[in-house]
């Protein structure tokens, strides 16, 4: 708490944001505990479609939809209202949001292509023959979908913010 103090004065944040800091608001559990439940449910009920048809393009679709609901919804909450045209845009930082996923998909690619033109082939799978025997099963479709989710919410939240 003291270190928070030492903080919060260094960095000049206004006191009602230190009381929130301190006393954090358990109004926010059953939310949480909610899209738990949500997320779970619809795992489920995913991992009894099949691919690429109406039904699991509907459930995929679900989860963005919500997605973008609740980002705009921080957005116009944060930046003001977008009916006025006082929206304020932070400049983003390039190098710091792009060189990580660059490096991460050049290195997955990498991946892939050596496995895919290695031989033999039994003995260098690539992703999605690994993945193969995940999604035999109705729980293993269950969990990739909610590893899924649960990507979608960690990049969700380390977005940067500028809540006023």
């Amino acid at each position: 708490m003291v270190v928070t103090a030492v903080f919060l004065r260094l960095t000049s944040v206004p006191a009602a944001v230190s009381a929130r800091i301190e006393n954090p608001s358990w109004s926010k559990r059953p939310l949480i505990g909610a899209a738990l439940l949500a997320a779970c449910g619809l795992a489920v009920i995913a991992s009894f479609t099949h691919p690429f048809t109406l039904a699991a393009n509907v459930i995929t679709a679900i989860p963005l939809a919500v997605m973008l609901a609740a980002e705009a919804t921080r957005l116009v909450r944060s930046h003001g209202s977008l009916a006025t045209g006082t929206v304020r845009v932070a400049p983003a930082n390039w190098a710091r949001s792009f060189v990580p996923w660059i490096a991460l998909s050049c290195a997955v690619i990498a991946f892939e292509l050596f496995n895919y033109f290695e031989l033999p082939r039994r003995a260098h799978p690539t992703l999605s023959s690994l993945s193969d025997e995940l999604t035999h099963s109705h729980a293993g479709r269950a969990v990739l979908f909610l590893a899924w989710l649960a990507l979608g919410a960690v990049l969700l939240r380390s977005a940067p913010r500028r809540d006023p």
